[in-house]
């Protein structure tokens, strides 16, 4: 059976593709290694102030195995389409076969996806326990903002309600709530 000729371009754009992820990946890497920064910018993900891991060469760290995840975790942080792919799984995971692939994501009802921690704090919500969050959390934050202020940045800290507060019905039967809805709805936790 003779393949139509849009196919197969369509087949040599496919194959020429896969072919430049991993040579943009090595360039990425090679780069890197010889001029102190990668060629192809991969912008930096902030899950909090983190400052990147000094890798440890003692043999302490080769025999632990300290040393090769910190070694991966740089080189994946160097992948240009690395968080690219990993949600083309996940959501071809999910649409396709109707599993949640990643294990820290629980499925609630109407297929609504969320993690953990939120239906967690959305269920363990008391008054006393947000005043104790919010004396942890200032002095970190004006922290994070003296490092960004000192060095021309500005940081923004964005408060928004989660999945859990705005649709508690889709997410309360996946663990023990023993905070009262009463409780959670006029917390000002979030």
């Amino acid at each position: 059976m003779a393949s139509s000729p849009g196919s197969s371009k369509a087949r040599a754009f496919l194959i020429g593709f896969l072919l430049l992820v991993p040579l943009a990946c090595a360039w990425n890497l090679g780069v890197t290694l010889l001029h102190r920064g990668p060629f192809i910018i991969v912008p930096p993900r902030l899950a909090g102030f983190t400052m990147p891991t000094a890798y440890n060469w003692s043999t302490r760290a080769i025999i632990s195995g300290d040393l090769q995840k910190a070694l991966a975790a740089g080189v994946a942080e160097l992948i240009p389409l690395r968080a690219v792919l990993i949600r083309l799984n996940n959501q071809i995971m999910f649409t396709v076969f109707d599993k949640v692939s990643v294990n820290t994501v629980l499925e609630g009802a109407h297929g609504q996806l969320i993690e953990p921690r939120y239906v967690e704090d959305y269920c363990t919500r008391t008054d006393s326990a947000t005043q104790s969050y919010v004396e942890q959390m200032v002095p970190l934050l004006k922290d994070i903002q003296a490092y960004y202020r000192s060095r021309g940045g500005v940081f923004v800290y964005v408060i928004t309600p989660s999945k859990a507060v705005q649709m508690p019905d889709d997410f309360v039967q996946l663990m023990p709530c023993p905070s009262t809805e009463s409780v959670r709805q006029h917390s000002t936790a979030e």
